[in-house]
């Protein structure tokens, strides 16, 4: 891929435990944790992160695609998800941003006839061309570009190895500033490791 075509975002989401108030009680009595759904974006070209938002566990994991998008440049480039966002409304939210969307289609995909999705239909063109199965996946993840989607696993990677799985606040409000302040850690620390 040219270095020009290289894609500019990556997205995903984890979870974070987070510490309520009924934590003892839980570990003691067998009770539920708490948990929080992390969406981490990435720009490809600085490895920083761009996106750092906390919601709910149970909130769609495409919910911080148009804020991860308003924070980039509008310069043309590529956003890569997985293929949780192969929708009509994440490819819609891309173009308002001038981006492509790089995701691969689901497995009973069929072709989308509004020239927008071009993308979308080239790549379920070439996977089925290639065979329809694991391997042609394998072959147009690489072909395409979308394989570098695995920096945002490292980088998640990172984030729980660095600064842990688990947050130590308790409200809302208090998890998304402390959520903030890890993200500006690492970055930090991405800063420093191409200065040195």
């Amino acid at each position: 891929m040219d270095k020009k075509e290289a894609p500019s975002l990556v997205l995903d989401t984890t979870g974070l435990k987070a510490y309520g108030e009924g934590e003892w009680c839980a570990k003691r009595y067998g009770g539920k944790s708490k948990w929080v759904k992390l969406h981490v974006g990435i720009d490809l070209q600085s490895g920083k992160l761009v996106l750092a938002e906390v919601t709910k566990e149970h909130t769609h994991d495409t919910a911080c695609l148009g804020k991860a998008l308003s924070k980039c440049n509008h310069k043309k480039g590529k956003v890569l998800f997985d293929g949780i966002a192969d929708s009509k409304k994440c490819y819609e939210i891309c173009e308002r941003h001038n981006k492509e969307l790089l995701t691969p289609p689901n497995r009973r995909a069929i072709i989308w006839e509004e020239p927008e999705y071009h993308l979308r239909n080239e790549a379920l063109k070439a996977i089925k061309g290639l065979g329809d199965d694991e391997l042609a996946r394998s072959i147009w993840s690489k072909l395409s570009g979308y394989s570098r989607r695995s920096e945002i696993e490292s980088a998640i990677a990172r984030w729980k190895k660095l600064l842990g799985g688990s947050l130590k606040s308790q409200s809302l409000e208090s998890i998304e500033k402390e959520v903030k302040l890890k993200g500006m850690i690492l970055n930090q620390m991405i800063d420093q490791r191409k200065s040195a």
